[in-house]
């Protein structure tokens, strides 16, 4: 009897969030982190429903971003943030070579007075009540005002390994 064991293949998303607060009149740069991503199993099955084209999952694929004050760690069980206080489309979006980068931009006159502290990736138009999280970050907390402004820079690298 020949007995054949499959080999299966593994593909990791992983990856960083850079966060760059500009100051918001003349420009300059004022602080850089760059923080772990976390893509829950929310975000896993979601990037499983894009790749089959299940739309009653997704809606769309992801194209939002929202900001907080949550100060709990990312973890796999997250659906959504501690505690949002804005959220837009996605500034700008690129894929090459296995590696997707978002980014999104917080001008000056949003979001002011609270102190920030996490950011997720979502799909407003899918599952209600509570849209597919794609991925979610903390970072060092700061107070955003209506002297800066922020960036938010994620890169999602696909690897494989089997």
């Amino acid at each position: 009897m020949i007995t054949t064991v499959g080999q299966q293949e593994t593909i990791k998303v992983g990856g960083n969030v850079t966060i760059d607060v500009w100051d918001a009149e003349t420009g300059a740069h004022l602080r850089q982190e760059v923080a772990q991503n976390h893509v829950p199993l929310v975000g896993r099955t979601l990037i499983g429903a894009v790749m089959i084209g299940d739309t009653a999952l997704t809606g769309n694929p992801p194209s939002h971003v929202a900001i907080g004050t949550g100060t709990s760690a990312a973890a796999d069980s997250d659906t959504q943030l501690g505690n949002e206080v804005y959220r837009n489309v996605i500034t700008q979006k690129s894929v090459a070579a296995g590696v997707v980068t978002w980014k999104f931009f917080v001008p000056s006159i949003v979001a002011n007075g609270y102190t920030l502290s996490e950011a997720c990736i979502f799909n407003s138009s899918g599952i209600v009540p509570v849209p597919p999280l794609l991925s979610r970050v903390t970072h060092t907390p700061f107070v955003k005002t209506a002297n800066v402004s922020v960036t938010y820079t994620w890169v999602h690298t696909f690897t494989q390994s089997t």
